[in-house]
């Protein structure tokens, strides 16, 4: 084999090598390593919310709209964070800091947050950046959740 064959077959495997390590591993459709999800499957997540719910879900959207939480427990959303017993996303713009008051999950259009806190209760949140959501589960009680810049908020739960 000439040397430019070799170069070029070895710089083939480095890179066929490359591409294998990059490709997400895949999620098994049955809990066993029998049967994955096809390649071009939708996969979503549901959203972590207290056991009884009911989670509603947009066929067309491929995406969760809401989440009915079970004895009536409620979320309400206002402005300000005044409360240490309530959530907390604070963040700039028209809206300045949202609290979160209650159990309960709640959709909403919270844009420019850049920090969560939990405090007394544990919380999920999502969010979109640069246009993908992004879900954070299992935040416990009295943590901040603080990403590296701007999001818009669309979803928090406590319980």
């Amino acid at each position: 084999m000439s040397y430019m064959k070799k170069i070029a077959s070895t710089l083939a495997a480095a890179v066929a090598s490359v591409a294998f390590a990059l490709v997400p591993s895949v999620a098994l459709a049955n809990g066993t390593d029998s049967v994955p999800y096809e390649a071009n499957a939708t996969v979503v997540v549901a959203p972590n919310a207290p056991e009884g719910s009911e989670l509603i879900f947009d066929l067309e959207t491929k995406m969760f709209t809401d989440i009915v939480l079970p004895n009536g427990r409620t979320l309400k959303p206002s402005r300000g964070c005044t409360d240490n017993t309530s959530a907390c996303w604070a963040g700039g713009g028209a809206l300045g800091d949202m609290e979160f008051t209650g159990t309960g999950a709640v959709n909403g259009n919270w844009p420019s947050r850049s920090s969560f806190y939990s405090n007394n209760k544990s919380a999920d949140i999502g969010f979109t950046w640069k246009g993908e959501r992004v879900y954070v589960s299992q935040i416990a009680a009295n943590r901040k959740f603080t990403p590296n810049g701007s999001v818009d908020g669309f979803y928090v739960t406590r319980y």
